[in-house]
């Protein structure tokens, strides 16, 4: 019997207009039920907080993949490279107090736009954990940014990352706050 808080999902790779309900515990599955029809609305969450947005046409999902990648502005180097580990070498940009790298992981183009002492072992940490687990594979290219703001009246730094890919008329989203790692962490298991 399915409990209070029960939350309902259409699971990829069923038919959009079946539904499921999902009883997870402390982020652990339990148990899937079918519970009958739904009509699909956009964009519809998935158990791995994974955002899924339906469009019309593959032209239409890869304009707003595109959006996604620009919303984070231009990359423009201004430093030397940097090697990540596990062959990785990222661009670096930036300016006193803050580090930008970017690179590209297969059809992933990854940005950090990092503020603290540690961005570059962050960055690293990602690439570590990246050479072990699998993303899901995007149509074109895929975007993870992960940017930290600090905030100046208190001694705290906001990280916050966004995961996006594209596959035929869907585009995929995750925004996570915290550890990167968790957001790459929900995309692996969504893929």
């Amino acid at each position: 019997m399915l409990s209070v808080g029960t939350k309902f999902f259409v699971i990829p790779g069923t038919s959009p207009t079946k539904a499921f309900a999902i009883q997870m515990k402390n982020g652990v599955y339990l148990e899937a039920v079918s519970v009958g029809s739904k009509k699909p609305t956009s964009p519809q969450t998935t158990p791995s907080d994974v955002a899924a947005h339906s469009y019309a046409s593959v032209t239409q999902a890869t304009v707003a993949i595109d959006a996604i990648r620009q919303q984070f502005g231009q990359f423009y180097p201004s430093g030397p490279n940097v090697n990540l580990g596990n062959g990785i070498i990222a661009e670096q940009a930036g300016s006193v107090g803050s580090l930008n790298l970017k690179w590209t992981e297969g059809r992933w183009a990854i940005r950090g736009d990092l503020a603290t002492a540690d961005a570059l072992p962050q960055a690293k940490q990602m690439v570590a954990y990246l050479h072990t687990h699998m993303l899901p594979t995007p149509q074109n290219k895929g975007v993870i940014v992960v940017t930290q703001s600090y905030n100046s009246s208190s001694p705290t730094i906001h990280t916050n990352t966004t995961v996006a890919w594209q596959v035929g008329t869907k585009v995929y989203e995750i925004h996570q706050a915290g550890n990167p790692i968790n957001a790459l962490q929900a995309a692996v298991t969504h893929g």
